[in-house]
């Protein structure tokens, strides 16, 4: 699992900025979850800078991640798998967290996904 360093202007933005104007509940619509290795970097139509950031972000990392983030808030987020992923594991690995955690998920797809795949996945 990797871990997240706040630093001392993180901390103060939380404070002066975050902490007053956030409520206590909010949800995340759009948060990426994919498990090491799984990752197609450089793929046409997705970014790569999310790599350098994150070589994954497994369901356990992202719960780790909020906390540190948002102290004291309750986040619910709607997860997906990485459009950088092998679609097939990533999308088993999303379906596999919000079944056993009770979440909301979208199904990823890609600029190259083929019809009959997403029709299927429904």
């Amino acid at each position: 699992m990797f871990g997240i360093d706040l630093t001392d202007y993180d901390r103060k933005v939380w404070d002066e900025k975050l902490n007053d104007f956030l409520p206590e509940k909010f949800i995340d619509c759009h948060v990426h979850v994919w498990e090491p290795g799984t990752r197609k970097v450089g793929d046409k139509g997705c970014v790569t800078w999310t790599s350098i950031v994150a070589p994954s972000q497994t369901y356990e990392d992202m719960l780790s991640s909020y906390k540190s983030f948002f102290p004291g808030r309750k986040v619910t987020q709607v997860i997906m798998c990485s459009p950088s992923c092998y679609l097939d594991i990533g999308n088993a690995y999303a379906e596999k967290v919000f079944k056993e955690h009770n979440m909301k998920a979208y199904y990823c797809t890609n600029w190259d996904s083929d019809e009959k795949e997403i029709y299927d996945a429904l």
